[in-house]
């Protein structure tokens, strides 16, 4: 099985590679590669039940967060991250849908439906976003890993890109500042994250490990489980930004 540390070096490679092949085509064509990776990232297939596909919202609630991700694409990689910006980003996903909530911090308990989790106490939120966006802005070590005594290997992964976009998944999740939105808004902080990286954003091909993955970390306090979880369908959005390239090389077909 290969290991946390390994799996980064291959995600890393797999990034060098990506951006090389995207560097040799003309610049239309790179657009549309790029363009067909964020639209996968930004889809809400694996988020909505057989039933809830039917229901017209569900166009209007992808336009939304396609709008948003088109927010943090273009988003500068010397901005500074600042709670506003994610209240903006929100206000975007529910302006239409909810206009009372949309942008602003909730200010009742929140659970998720069917977990026995417990979110942040929402007078605690706005210190919380607070950290989240020093965090981001500050590109430094994650609390997954770098306070490890007991694993060199695993502490040194603490300030990898990856490892931080997933953690800022978690914690978005975990802070659960908003009414409604919220798994949209941790898929922006982590896409956020990884472009800075110059990584692809990651797309959520399972929704259920990716619930999982949180509850397992909020139980336990170990991130092995969510981490392992997160590495895998980063893996898989590779895939799938190498099957646009390969469209794009062979013409577009």
């Amino acid at each position: 099985m290969v290991g946390f540390s390994e799996k980064l070096k291959l995600l890393e490679e797999r990034k060098r590679a990506y951006r090389e092949r995207l560097s040799a085509l003309s610049p239309e064509k790179q657009r549309a590669v790029e363009d067909d990776v964020w639209a996968e990232a930004a889809g809400l297939a694996s988020f909505l039940s057989p039933d809830s596909r039917q229901k017209a919202t569900v166009l209007e609630a992808q336009q939304k967060l396609s709008q948003a991700f088109g927010m943090v694409r273009s988003f500068g990689k010397s901005e500074e991250v600042t709670p506003a910006f994610m209240m903006d980003l929100h206000y975007v996903l529910l302006k239409d849908a909810d206009k009372w909530n949309a942008g602003r911090y909730r200010r009742t308990t929140a659970r998720w439906n069917g977990s026995t989790m417990i979110m942040s106490n929402w007078a605690s939120i706005p210190s919380l976003m607070n950290h989240l966006c020093d965090n981001i802005n500050a590109n430094g070590d994650t609390s997954f890993y770098a306070s490890d005594r007991t694993n060199d290997q695993l502490r040194k992964m603490a300030h990898n890109p990856v490892i931080r976009a997933i953690e800022a998944g978690y914690s978005t999740i975990a802070t659960h500042p908003f009414a409604d939105a919220n798994k949209r808004i941790a898929r922006l902080n982590m896409a956020l994250i990884l472009s800075r990286a110059n990584h692809i954003p990651l797309t959520i091909h399972n929704k259920q490990d990716f619930v999982r993955g949180v509850e397992n970390y909020c139980a336990t306090h170990q991130p092995h489980q969510f981490v392992r979880t997160m590495l895998k369908q980063m893996d898989d959005s590779y895939d799938t930004a190498f099957h646009f390239l390969r469209r794009q090389e062979r013409g577009g077909r």
